[in-house]
């Protein structure tokens, strides 16, 4: 084997190595890709449950506001068979109270 049988064969050995190391390497660009948008994804989906965990809390706010209305409007009606029975506002006010507790933020 001369000198230059070597040179060829190592000149081959090296093109391989070469085309196999940008394989690789687009293998790892598509997979730093497909990782980059993932993680987008994810902090979209992030951002979003904040979103909705802040309108929540909006909504158990708002509701929490209309019950103390409510209960300076609690009274009873008479029945039908003359027991009492609670008022509109009363039946408002013990809907949202079992909503607040079923929230855990009522009890």
């Amino acid at each position: 084997m001369t000198v230059t049988d070597v040179l060829e064969d190592t000149h081959r050995a090296l093109m391989i190595a070469c085309d196999t190391l940008e394989n690789q390497a687009a293998e790892i660009r598509d997979l730093y890709n497909r990782l980059e948008e993932e993680a987008n994804r994810l902090a979209q989906e992030l951002a979003d449950m904040r979103l909705i965990v802040a309108q929540r809390d909006n909504l158990w706010d708002t509701l929490e506001e209309v019950l103390d209305r409510c209960k300076d409007q609690y009274d009873v009606d008479d029945g039908d068979d003359g027991r009492p029975l609670p008022n509109e506002y009363m039946r408002i006010g013990n809907i949202i109270e079992d909503a607040l507790g079923m929230s855990g933020r009522y009890k």
